[in-house]
């Protein structure tokens, strides 16, 4: 599954630019990764890292879903001729 997620240009750039958020703002890690409500207040740039990192994360989960299905349904297939069923 690695090998294909690593091999997609769309996944690594929105990993980079995840990456680049984190590392422009080491502060919205602590509230990305808080289970916690924070108060502090953002700035419009900051909110804007903050909109763009959920929006990769979330295509980035996409991606890696698709991959879970496609290696779940490639297990399937084979258990399926394994027992003469298909």
């Amino acid at each position: 599954m690695l090998d294909n997620l690593s091999a997609c240009d769309n996944y690594k750039l929105l990993n980079k630019e995840n990456e680049e958020v984190k590392l422009k703002y080491p502060h919205l890690v602590d509230i990305i990764e808080s289970t916690v409500a924070t108060k502090d207040i953002l700035s419009k740039e900051e909110i804007q890292a903050l909109a763009t990192y959920m929006q990769n994360q979330h295509m980035i989960n996409n991606y890696e879903k698709c991959e879970m299905y496609k290696v779940g349904l490639a297990e399937c297939l084979q258990w399926l001729i394994l027992i003469n069923l298909l």
